[in-house]
């Protein structure tokens, strides 16, 4: 079974020049060259992925790969 960065990386790549192994929890989104309309694009990637609902807001405010994991796994926290 995938780890949630496994998966969180699977849906990056889909959006950027680098394989998945060449995404982890440290790099930088800016590093990726994602702009507002790609962020999108990877909230709702992300909300296929893992079956639940990212906040845009939340989206906003992530730096790095590993912040988005912790995003989803907030979704997917019950309560």
């Amino acid at each position: 079974m995938s780890t949630n960065l496994e998966r969180v990386r699977k849906v990056l790549a889909g959006h950027c020049e680098l394989p998945p192994q060449g995404i982890d929890a440290q790099t930088s989104l800016v590093a990726l060259d994602l702009d507002s309309l790609t962020m999108m694009e990877i909230g709702f990637g992300l909300e296929r992925e893992f079956r639940t609902s990212v906040d845009d807001d939340a989206l906003s405010d992530v730096t790095t790969v590993g912040d988005l994991v912790r995003i989803v796994e907030s979704c997917l926290s019950p309560g």
